[in-house]
């Protein structure tokens, strides 16, 4: 079973995001520049979508560049060449600096003045003619349709993203169940292994104590046989004795 580099998981997912927090930016941008809706609703609730996704990114990144110092430090061990580890490095490099743009751009001074000075004429406008606020009735029918067909296509974005989020713990939990099983397989085995061994050990206990039984046996055997040649030899020796005694008696 191969297992994909972690870095190029999160690296996808940077990627994404990214993608989401640009046209966020772009929408965040055209709110902030039209007098109509910069300091609204719609521009608080974008500023506040901007803000969540590019802390994210942030977080990602510092987990890269956790990884990256890693590899630095032992190269070897991870099996990356230098090329590789410059390629990682770039990459995290260039998306902090989008962000950082974009978070810049969001907390400068000119940006508060500017929603500040909206808000202002909102304030003052509310206390004109209900002439003036006809007159741009169907402006803002416009700009509510538009703002909600933007933020319809930002929820099917981060629907599409959980629908992959769910995907891909499918295939993790896929791979863990399929770990589970050869880990259970593998139990099987050593438990078997571990009757088949116990067995193995009484049959040699029973043979052990067989091989004592005939080393006995033989044992004797050899003392029995040890007893009759000395007989045998003290009998030959008393043969001797008297015929030698009798040959000198007759002499």
């Amino acid at each position: 079973m191969s297992l994909e580099d972690p870095f190029f998981v999160v690296r996808d997912e940077v990627t994404q995001s990214l993608k989401n927090s640009e046209q966020l930016y772009q929408r965040w941008h055209e709110l902030l520049d039209s007098p109509a809706t910069s300091g609204g609703q719609e521009y608080d609730w974008v500023t506040s979508e901007l803000r969540n996704s590019v802390k994210s990114i942030e977080w990602d990144l510092e987990d890269l560049d956790e990884t990256i110092r890693a590899v630095e430090r032992n190269p070897a061990k991870f099996r990356l060449d230098a090329d590789e580890i410059r390629v990682r490095r770039r990459f995290v490099t260039e998306t902090k600096q989008t962000v950082r743009g974009m978070r810049d751009h969001m907390n400068s001074a000119a940006t508060k003045a500017k929603v500040e000075q909206s808000r202002r004429k909102d304030l003052m406008g509310a206390s004109g003619s209900g002439t003036a606020q006809s007159r741009y009735q169907r402006l803002d029918n416009e700009l509510e349709r538009n703002n909600q067909d933007f933020i319809e296509e930002h929820l099917q974005q981060q629907q599409q993203m959980i629908d992959q989020q769910d995907q891909q713990l499918d295939k993790v939990g896929q791979s863990v169940g399929v770990l589970k099983q050869m880990g259970e397989q593998i139990g099987d085995e050593l438990e078997e292994q571990a009757v088949m061994l116990d067995e193995l050990d009484d049959d040699l206990d029973r043979t052990d104590n067989k091989l004592k039984g005939v080393m006995r046996k033989v044992d004797r055997a050899l003392k029995l046989s040890d007893d009759k040649k000395q007989c045998c030899v003290i009998v030959v020796l008393v043969v001797v004795i008297l015929i030698i005694v009798i040959l000198f008696v007759a002499t």
